[in-house]
C-alpha cells in the first residue's frame, strides 16, 4: 500500500536542484526514509530520471557499514559519477551514522574528518542534488545547517496526520469499537467532553486502536487537558475544521 504524503513530497519537488543539500529530519518511524527512497525516487523516474543516476545508501545497514567511514563515503560516492553531463541524485540515509575519523592527509589525532566534510564537498559538485535524512538530536538541531554554512535547507517531517491515515485506510473497520473509520471521525472522549454537534452513534465515530492509543493517553483528571489538545490537533471534530 502507497501512503501519500504529498506535503512532504511538494517540498523536496520545490527544493530539487537548488544547490543545497536538502536535510530531512524528523523522529524515528515517521516515515523520512520511506519520502525519499519511494515517493521521491518514483516521483523522479516519472520525470525521466533513470535509476542509475539515483544514488541511494541506506547508512544504518550493516551491509553498508563500511561507509560509515567518511572518507570511503566520499571516494565511493564519487566513483559512481560516471556521466558528466547528467544530474545524480544522492540520497544518504541515516547520516548521523558517519563518524569523525582522523584526516589521513593530516598530522595530529586532532585533526578530523567527519560526514559535513564529505557534503560540503558533494555540494561542490555541479551535477550532484544531495538528500540526507537523520533522525538523532543533532540532526534534529538548526547547529546542523549552521555547520552547512548556509547552504543546508531542511524538511522536517511529522508522523502521519488523520488526514494523511484516513487517505489511506479510510472505509476501514476500528479494531477496538468495530466502527467505520470516517473523515468526520473524532476522539471518543474529546467527542463526548465536547458535545459535537452531531448525532451519529458514539460507536461509529471512533478512531483506529492504534490513534486512539495515541491520541488519548487516559481520561484521569492528570491527562485529559492533554488529551484534548492532541486530539483537537490530531482529529477536530467537523464543526471545528
Amino acid at each position: 500500500m502507497m501512503i501519500q504524503r504529498d506535503r512532504y513530497l511538494q517540498k523536496l519537488i520545490h527544493r530539487r536542484e537548488n544547490g543545497m543539500v536538502k536535510v530531512i529530519t524528523g523522529i524515528r518511524r515517521c516515515g523520512k526514509s520511506y519520502l525519499l527512497f519511494e515517493l521521491y525516487h518514483q516521483y523522479l523516474n516519472a520525470d525521466g530520471v533513470t535509476d542509475d543516476h539515483i544514488i541511494e545508501l541506506a547508512l544504518d545497514e550493516d551491509e553498508n557499514a563500511r561507509y560509515r567511514n567518511p572518507v570511503e563515503l566520499g571516494q565511493y560516492i564519487r566513483s559512481l559519477l560516471v556521466d558528466k553531463d547528467k544530474m545524480y541524485y544522492v540520497f544518504l540515509d541515516e547520516i548521523q551514522k558517519v563518524v569523525e575519523v582522523p584526516n589521513p592527509y593530516l598530522p595530529g589525532p586532532e585533526e578530523k574528518i567527519g560526514f559535513v566534510d564529505v557534503l560540503l564537498g558533494l555540494m561542490k559538485i555541479k551535477n550532484v542534488d544531495l538528500y540526507v535524512t537523520g533522525s538523532n538530536s543533532k540532526m534534529l538541531s538548526t547547529d546542523l545547517l549552521t555547520e552547512f554554512r548556509g547552504r543546508g535547507d531542511e524538511v522536517r517531517v511529522n508522523p502521519l496526520s488523520y488526514q494523511e491515515f484516513y487517505a489511506a485506510y479510510g472505509g476501514g473497520t476500528c479494531e477496538t469499537h468495530g466502527g467505520t473509520i470516517s473523515p468526520s471521525a473524532v476522539c471518543l472522549w474529546c467527542w463526548r467532553r465536547r458535545r459535537a454537534r452531531t448525532r451519529a452513534d458514539a460507536s461509529t465515530r471512533c478512531l483506529t486502536k492504534f490513534t486512539w492509543t495515541i491520541s488519548c493517553p487516559g481520561t484521569t483528571s492528570a491527562t485529559r487537558g492533554s488529551c484534548w489538545r492532541i486530539c483537537w490537533i490530531s482529529c477536530p471534530p467537523p464543526w471545528a475544521r
